[in-house]
């Protein structure tokens, strides 16, 4: 029930934002957009966004090895594609996580250690786009002078408050200060924490395969990025290239707010907000976030040919 009233809400936001942005737009110039658009750098920002979904397999894979040395990438690329395909219907967030979990843990067994790998995977992504987000800040109120909403601000704040407070926590763990003699009357949630801590400690161990997925993590998030200033070529949007990467950066932080589903409604306001600051107009950010939600959708929907054709 809980799961259903949430789903309600995120479309209800997604709903409400997208018939918003839809009053302030002409449909048809958008339509005259998007079939005026070069198919070349519409073609190279597609090759270059597969790219980048084969390069988020392999920092998964980084981390995945720690655990199950064996795997094949080939194996692991159909795992995350067919967990892209259902993430696309399932109402969490994780659904595409919650597939890989499976079929690893079907496959090898170790539940935990399967979970905490993706939830590793998240929080590498998540890590990345905070750091790109912060330097975008910085670099905004140095040179740009950008609107960005308070509220923004203060998340990034949060996370990195966050982020101290586990920095803290992994170092006390390590001094034995477990949790065991803050739980010590609640035994069995004692041992699942043990568990977990003991998990956290044998990935962060492994500074290589953890050093290699943040780095790859960031050549991810600034290929995004990248690939987006080709799709807006595509369309003739004309934005200094430090501008746009550094407004990607924010907006690619807004899209994990869980508040809306897959980013609909979010990611068309966010565009519009900040591409607007440099001259965009709502039509042009509004195709552009079209263009970019349908490319991903067609990328995602292959896994679904994928596990129709996949025997396990």
């Amino acid at each position: 029930m809980r799961d259903k009233v949430f789903l309600i809400i995120r479309a209800i936001v997604s709903l409400t934002l997208i018939a918003y942005l839809l009053t302030k737009v002409d449909f048809r110039q958008i339509v005259h957009i998007m079939s005026s658009v070069n198919l070349y750098l519409l073609f190279f920002s597609m090759v270059l966004y597969f790219i980048i979904f084969f390069l988020v397999v392999l920092r998964w894979g980084f981390l995945l090895h720690i655990y199950f040395p064996k795997q094949k990438y080939i194996t692991l690329l159909q795992y995350h594609w067919i967990g892209q395909f259902f993430s696309l219907f399932l109402p969490s967030m994780f659904g595409g996580d919650l597939f890989k979990i499976y079929i690893i843990t079907k496959k090898h067994g170790h539940a935990l250690k399967a979970t905490m790998v993706s939830l590793y995977d998240r929080f590498i992504g998540l890590c990345s786009l905070v750091i790109l987000a912060t330097v975008a800040m910085l670099l905004n109120n140095l040179f740009f002078k950008l609107t960005i909403p308070i509220y923004f601000s203060y998340l990034v704040k949060i996370f990195w408050v966050l982020f101290a407070f586990l920095i803290i926590l992994t170092v006390t763990v390590e001094k034995k200060f477990t949790f065991k003699k803050i739980l010590k009357y609640n035994l069995k949630l004692d041992k699942f924490l043990q568990k977990i801590e003991k998990n956290s400690a044998t990935i962060m161990s492994h500074k290589q395969n953890f050093g290699k997925a943040l780095a790859m993590s960031l050549v991810v998030s600034y290929g995004v990025a990248t690939a987006s200033i080709l799709l807006a070529a595509a369309i003739k949007i004309n934005v200094p290239v430090i501008y746009f990467y550094i407004i990607y950066s924010i907006i690619s932080l807004i899209m994990t707010i869980p508040v809306s589903i897959n980013g609909l409604g979010l990611q068309d306001g966010a565009y519009v907000f900040f591409l607007g600051q440099v001259g965009v107009s709502v039509t042009e950010a509004l195709s552009l976030s079209l263009i970019t939600h349908i490319i991903r959708y067609f990328i995602c929907s292959l896994g679904g040919v994928i596990f129709l054709l996949n025997r396990e």
